[in-house]
């Protein structure tokens, strides 16, 4: 999905770019979330595969001509609107932010199933779903991704409030993938993911309902919400039976995090006639949030804002993401990942490739492909190989290193124990993840986290292998 060949003036432009698709998306939903995948030197700020929606960001390090491009991983054909836009760094200005603040948003539209999948790449600490739904409504089951080691997220699911989801002290990844199970109805929803949260980031919630609004009219109390600590961040959102609200501004200085047009009615396609929102807030005072209904009347509505608590060294006087000369470098190391892919076999055991001569010429692809393949001898123990990564440069911080692999089993269910290690003869262990109870006949996908420990291990980025063991 190019959006057009475009040139910038000066270095260190921050290139953002979108795709929207031309039938409303309808041919990707239920498509496995590889559905979308930046292009080189960018990472994905949002990847809605149910409906189609997708963003990528970058640094172009000098100026010149740039066409960026959105590469679309599905089989089916559709057609997509394109936007680009080049945003001029001053390097006399500005700081990276610092405080817990959003740094991402994605809406999203899913099907009602079991631990239904979408992508939702992240950076920060903390992400937060939220949906205007109850539990009677459409009753969100289990959250969980794919970053955290399948852990349960929270969940803040009062009879007749909207409900909330939640992951604190999280494993942040550009590939990261949320599963949702709803048995009841689809999904309305929007994802926060937030940055420089609490370990424990979970303070209070409150939930508030009423009854008829004839609009245009403001919902005051919507709901009021007591923080126990001086920092964090508040999300909120509200359920109107006939919508959309057009705007909240209370507490002074929230965010509304939705999109209204003149002529918008409750079945219009954004944001489904509901409201959320978000707020910064720097003491521990009651707070009263207060929504504006449109020249409509609803018969009820019901509103939930749960409160979570900054980091204990944060100073929360930044809410938004800045470009400036104190962290140049450091942003332009975050929006360029890299990405290291096997290279040459070191040792084979009992494996064999699906094709062709090689291991490692069967899983080197950049995007997955399960065309080929490679496979341990049968009935494994302890069946080893030991491949080798491309070289990598040094990226100057022990964060955000992950594996990601897709296993299965042939005939009877198994396990394999991959690592990442440093050096083959024999090497140092920097990380191993351990899979049982693989799926027969398919492939389960994993995206296993390197901890910022085990990443410190790492003295020699062009020596990197990985080790799989089969039993």
């Amino acid at each position: 999905m190019p959006a057009g060949s475009m040139t910038t003036t000066q270095s260190n432009d921050v290139i953002i770019s979108w795709g929207t698709p031309g039938g409303w998306g309808t041919p990707y939903i239920g498509t496995a979330p590889t559905a979308f995948r930046a292009m080189s030197g960018f990472r994905l700020l949002s990847a809605d595969n149910w409906i189609g929606f997708v963003a990528q960001i970058g640094v172009k390090a000098s100026a010149g001509a740039i066409n960026p491009t959105i590469y679309m991983l599905s089989p089916t054909a559709e057609s997509f609107n394109t936007l680009a836009v080049a945003l001029k760094t001053d390097n006399t200005k500005g700081s990276q932010a610092t405080g817990i603040r959003v740094v991402g948003l994605q809406k999203m539209r899913m099907n009602n199933g079991t631990y239904v999948k979408a992508f939702f790449p992240t950076w920060g600490n903390l992400q937060v779903l939220a949906s205007s739904e109850t539990p009677s409504q459409c009753s969100v089951d289990a959250v969980r991704d794919s970053s955290n080691g399948g852990t349960a997220w929270t969940r803040l699911n009062d009879a007749g409030a909207p409900q909330m989801a939640y992951i604190g002290n999280s494993v942040s990844s550009s590939s990261n993938i949320v599963y949702v199970s709803n048995t009841t109805n689809f999904l309305h929803s929007v994802l926060y993911d937030i940055a420089g949260a609490h370990t424990s980031p979970y303070d209070t919630t409150q939930i508030a309902s009423g009854g008829t609004i004839n609009g245009p009219a403001y919902v005051p109390n919507a709901p009021d919400i007591t923080p126990s600590t001086a920092e964090g961040l508040m999300v909120a959102s509200l359920n109107f039976y006939v919508g959309p609200p057009d705007g909240c501004d209370l507490p002074t200085g929230v965010v509304f995090d939705c999109a209204y047009h003149t002529g918008m009615t409750d079945l219009s396609t954004m944001d489904t006639g509901d409201g959320y929102a978000h707020y910064n807030y720097a003491t521990a005072a009651a707070q009263s949030w207060r929504w504006h209904e449109t020249a409509v009347t609803t018969t009820a509505w019901f509103t939930r804002a749960a409160a979570f608590k900054a980091a204990a060294t944060s100073s929360n006087t930044n809410y938004s993401p800045a470009v400036g000369s104190g962290s140049l470098s450091g942003v332009a190391a975050l929006l360029n990942p890299q990405f290291g892919t096997v290279i040459s076999d070191q040792s084979s055991g009992g494996w064999t490739p699906s094709t062709g001569d090689d291991l490692f010429e069967c899983i080197n692809e950049s995007a997955r492909s399960d065309s080929d393949y490679i496979q341990s001898a049968g009935n494994p123990s302890n069946d080893a190989c030991i491949i080798q990564l491309s070289t990598l440069a040094d990226p100057g911080v022990d964060t955000g290193f992950h594996l990601q692999w897709a296993v299965g089993a042939v005939n009877a269910t198994g396990t394999v124990v991959g690592s990442l290690r440093q050096g083959n003869s024999p090497g140092t262990e920097i990380a191993a993840w351990t899979h049982s109870n693989l799926p027969v006949g398919s492939y389960q996908e994993f995206d296993d986290p390197v901890t910022s420990a085990q990443a410190a291990n790492i003295t020699d980025f062009s020596d990197l292998y990985l080790k799989f063991v089969a039993s």
